[in-house]
């Protein structure tokens, strides 16, 4: 019966330190709704970075199907989609395959969508001061 009575020591230790888990969980989703905006750049940074890799690898698999494919190699694809992520493009890389410009189109959108997220964040960000000071104008009319 001593080794299954340890064997039920570890089974608590265990609930436990899932417990712990789930409590800095939800410390941690305090801290991030609380410092939403700074959260919420981090996300689209994070998001960002998602659409150059995964644009990259699915461009250069698309690419590579074909014989005369005109992007070589993972470097060459990863120039590609931040160019193209970016809106700025170059002529010398771009996709053959029918598959390939429809990912070529999804990363220039999301890349779109992105870079106004990132103005909107920096607008607010500069906006935030004026609007406190307005707020504690108004607050010194009320009284």
């Amino acid at each position: 019966m001593g080794p299954l009575r340890w064997g039920q020591f570890a089974r608590i230790v265990h609930i436990l330190r899932l417990l712990r888990g789930v409590r800095s969980c939800k410390t941690l989703f305090e801290i991030l709704l609380r410092h939403r905006a700074q959260s919420d750049f981090g996300t689209v940074l994070l998001m960002g970075l998602k659409v150059v890799v995964l644009g990259s690898v699915a461009v250069l698999d698309f690419e590579r199907a074909n014989t005369d494919f005109n992007i070589n190699s993972p470097e060459e694809a990863l120039w590609w989609a931040v160019t193209t992520a970016t809106g700025v493009g170059y002529e010398n890389l771009f996709p053959i395959t029918s598959n390939g410009r429809v990912v070529g189109a999804l990363t220039m959108e999301s890349g779109l969508a992105l870079f106004a997220t990132f103005a909107c964040f920096i607008t607010s960000s500069l906006r935030a001061p004026q609007e406190a000071e307005q707020e504690d104008e108004l607050e010194a009319i009320r009284i």
